[in-house]
């Protein structure tokens, strides 16, 4: 029974050593404290939450040991940004796994398009990169992970300080997602169209977003002409975004979108990966639901397809997952394998040889 108890030990301690049993291992530990009743790494020390300056704006910081790679978490359109609470849980699981994580705050936590949030994501690397010496995973979710694709595109350079990006519900074009909310098609891979059920709220709430970038009183007007269908009596700037939110024709949305007011219909392009897509040099790993409400799983398929060498990606889908939420309860089960194999797959790009946890 002792040598048999033995054999067991040195088993296990060679397959922690063998890294893709070690990737899979750590991955199941992660799914389980972030989705299960039963928390598997709760023993573990609590994370040591503080806020942290960039130079144009704040993170939060989940301190890791320094031996450990560094992984920046990007949130999306989310009331409180990285202190949404599944934002919380995806950095505070990490973190037991020693994971250092910096969380900036983004305008997309206010509900707006900021140019200066591609700025802090690509300040978070360098804090990130300076403070591990070695290169980080991006980890982002919806808007945040297009965000952080174009935070790459804009400065190159700093792709030598990314290891990996990681992906959850994102778009490649914003003019696509307009083009689904409002005429429910959208482009796939192959220059085809596929339909799409965008959340029946959609339409009223990219209205609303788009009309934070009017004045006041113009706000007010386009968002009750949306509600009545009914355009008399508004500015053309209010006009033109009215004109884009009815628009039923998908071959029509792009024509429309270049009438938008100074700068947000330029502002909607250099907020799009595809713009400048053969500048990404970094592996991607993208998972979508097959089902997402708010951004259509064509995006993530155009995105993989497009990347060019060196440049490499790799989609998953999954089934249980309401854009980047989960499925409660057993619900999750079905997609057991291929979230074990994303996981894996993304924090596996960082393991070193060694046991660590």
């Amino acid at each position: 029974m002792r040598r048999k108890g033995l054999i067991l030990v040195l088993a296990l301690t060679t397959g922690a050593c063998i890294q893709p049993v070690r990737s899979t291992t750590k991955a199941t530990l992660l799914l389980a404290q972030m989705l299960a009743p039963v928390k598997p790494l709760g023993l573990l020390p609590e994370p040591r939450v503080s806020e942290v300056a960039l130079r144009d704006g704040k993170a939060d910081l989940y301190e890791g040991r320094s031996s450990m790679p560094g992984v920046v978490l990007v949130h999306g359109v989310a009331p409180g940004g990285p202190a949404d609470p599944r934002i919380v849980e995806v950095a505070r699981s990490l973190n037991r796994l020693g994971r250092t994580v910096i969380a900036p705050y983004l305008g997309l936590g206010e509900q707006r398009l900021d140019r200066t949030d591609t700025v802090r994501i690509r300040q978070s690397i360098d804090w990130m990169e300076s403070k591990t010496g070695d290169k980080v995973l991006v980890l982002a979710f919806s808007f945040g992970a297009a965000f952080s694709l174009v935070a790459m595109e804009e400065e190159p350079g700093i792709q030598d300080k990314v290891l990996e990006v990681a992906t959850v519900g994102t778009y490649f074009d914003l003019v696509h997602l307009l083009q689904g909310v409002t005429a429910g098609r959208v482009n796939a891979p192959g220059g085809l169209t596929d339909e799409w059920s965008p959340d029946p709220r959609a339409g009223t709430a990219v209205t609303e977003f788009l009309a934070n970038y009017l004045g006041r009183d113009d706000e007010k007007a386009l968002n009750a002409a949306y509600a009545a269908r009914e355009p008399a009596g508004l500015s053309p700037a209010a006009g033109a975004i009215y004109d884009v939110m009815v628009n039923t024709d998908p071959a029509r949305t792009r024509e429309l979108v270049a009438t938008l007011p100074a700068g947000l219909g330029d502002l909607i392009a250099d907020l799009s990966p595809a713009a400048r897509i053969d500048r990404i040099r970094v592996p991607v790993q993208a998972m979508h639901s097959r089902q997402d409400p708010a951004a259509p799983p064509s995006e993530s398929a155009l995105l993989v397809a497009s990347l060019e060498a060196p440049a490499t990606g790799r989609l998953t889908k999954v089934g249980s997952f309401r854009h980047v939420t989960p499925a409660k309860g057993l619900g999750l089960l079905k997609d057991i394998g291929p979230l074990v194999g994303f996981v894996s797959r993304v924090i596996g790009a960082q393991e070193r040889w060694g046991l660590h946890f």
